[in-house]
């Protein structure tokens, strides 16, 4: 009986240090909903001008060959003024709900993961990890997001683009129903191979360049000890770097994420060929369609996504 209080504590402090875990998947799954909203017409265009040469693959199935000058290639504002006319202003965020309840977990694990892994790497509390560490954190923590999350990610796009490919979704689980029916559990895994090979590292870039970028500001005092204006600006920078450098894999990953949608015949036979495909049919440019209106997007959702994260994680750890 004697020993009850201190049990007491101990069971006391264990809940509490759960807790602090756990905030850090919070501020993430919060930081998520409110980017992904602010930014989704500019991520439906991009999404829309990614698959946009798959139309004039598809009518090439007999085998003739495709050149590259007969593809068409739309503008972001081309794109934007056609999904008004089809769909309306509220078209501007068809499959932003799938993208929310996407981005909860996908936030919380990326942010949660990179937070766990730092301190494991850590060998004291306040040591600052070297780029490496940091890279590889963000990497780590990107492959295991993308190991739980994926489906989700292939049902978003799907939803983005589906009414431009001539389908119709009535919702989520009409699409999820959809696309088991047709193509089964695998139809749902559609384009990982590149996800792993060009997300992850995406993850690392983005979580380690914002680390770097934000311990110089703060040495230089070039915001005026702002936080709040040194998220914004290191945030925006580390997005626009990640996403520029693996945008090619994200292409990729879109193409085969809607390729033989409702058991149609398939455009690709996997990732190198999809590659390869593109290069030879489309050019090489083709691979950076859409990074305009990504770049566009990348700076006010990396900035937004940023600074929520710190100042939730700032507001939830305070003591």
């Amino acid at each position: 009986m004697i020993a009850l209080p201190s049990t007491m504590a101990q069971i006391a402090a264990s809940t509490d240090n759960l807790v602090d875990r756990l905030k850090p998947f919070l501020a993430g799954s919060i930081t998520g909903i409110v980017t992904k909203t602010s930014t989704a017409p500019l991520e439906r265009v991009k999404t829309l001008m990614q698959v946009e040469g798959m139309k004039a693959m598809k009518s090439v199935q007999n085998g003739a060959e495709l050149g590259s000058a007969s593809v068409p290639r739309a503008s972001i504002l081309r794109t934007f003024s056609s999904i008004y006319l089809r769909d309306g202003l509220v078209g501007m965020w068809y499959g932003n709900f799938a993208n929310c309840l996407r981005v909860v977990p996908v936030y919380a694990l990326k942010f949660g993961f990179n937070d766990s892994i730092k301190d494991a790497f850590r060998t004291s509390p306040n040591e600052k990890l070297s780029y490496t560490k940091l890279m590889a954190s963000g990497t780590l923590a990107g492959l295991m997001q993308t190991c739980v999350t994926y489906p989700l990610e292939t049902i978003r796009t799907r939803l983005t683009v589906g009414l431009a490919h001539g389908l119709h979704y009535d919702g989520i689980w009409h699409c999820i129903k959809d696309t088991f029916k047709f193509e089964g559990i695998t139809g749902f895994y559609k384009g990982l191979t590149p996800t792993f090979v060009t997300g992850a590292p995406y993850v690392g870039l983005q979580m380690s360049s914002f680390e770097v970028l934000s311990r110089e500001a703060k040495e230089l005092e070039l915001f005026g000890g702002s936080l709040a204006l040194q998220s914004i600006f290191c945030g925006a920078l580390g997005g626009i770097f990640a996403q520029t450098i693996t945008y090619p894999g994200d292409t990729v990953r879109k193409r085969l994420q809607t390729d033989g949608i409702r058991g149609a015949n398939k455009v690709y036979r996997g990732m190198f060929h999809c590659a390869a495909t593109i290069a030879r049919t489309e050019g090489v440019r083709t691979f950076f369609a859409g990074l305009g209106a990504n770049v566009i997007r990348g700076i006010p959702g990396a900035a937004i996504q940023f600074s929520v994260y710190s100042w939730l994680k700032r507001t939830l750890l305070a003591k």
